[in-house]
């Protein structure tokens, strides 16, 4: 469980894993963005500052970077030269 608070400018989270060790990740802000991140704690309903950055990491590991988003368009248009499509009238042609 991660848990963590807003200090002056730094955001101190704790991280509770499976095997009960504690981990402390510091990471020192601005104080307008410090500002800035106890109002999209409260305008998004989290509880905690641990809480609006576990959901941050979360979120993070379904995202992409720039060089494989590039590599999947390149693949993509390599397919369609080669005349591997598929084509359909409807999106459940393609599912």
């Amino acid at each position: 469980m991660l848990t963590g608070f807003i200090f002056c400018n730094t955001i101190v989270i704790q991280d509770d894993n499976i095997k009960n060790m504690r981990k402390v990740l510091s990471i020192s802000i601005p104080d307008s963005l410090e500002r800035d991140v106890r109002k999209r704690i409260k305008k998004r309903g989290f509880s905690s500052v641990s809480e609006y950055v576990s959901n941050l990491l979360r979120a993070d590991e379904d995202l992409i970077s720039e060089k494989e988003l590039l590599e999947d368009i390149r693949k993509g248009e390599e397919d369609y030269e080669k005349g591997n499509v598929i084509r359909g009238k409807r999106l459940s042609d393609f599912i």
